[in-house]
């Protein structure tokens, strides 16, 4: 019978696993108008990943923002 527990399988999903702990946070915004001018979205933040510059979602500023750490957690 094969092991499946070995110490390189137990390695490579701590490693996905930490490919899926990147680092996020709520930031305000600003909307290009059609004519150019912007403002300031006061009623809306984004997420954005903060290594990356990367906007995944613009969402209400009453938003609780969670890591994808804190809903595995919460998901055990």
């Amino acid at each position: 019978m094969k092991n499946f527990f070995t110490k390189e399988v137990f390695e490579e999903e701590d490693k996905k696993l930490k490919e899926l702990f990147f680092p996020v946070e709520l930031c305000e915004i600003n909307v290009r108008l059609p004519d150019k001018n912007m403002i300031f979205a006061k009623t809306f933040k984004g997420v954005v990943r903060t290594d990356t510059k990367y906007i995944f979602s613009v969402l209400s500023d009453v938003y609780k923002l969670i890591t994808n750490e804190e809903a595995l957690i919460l998901g055990k």
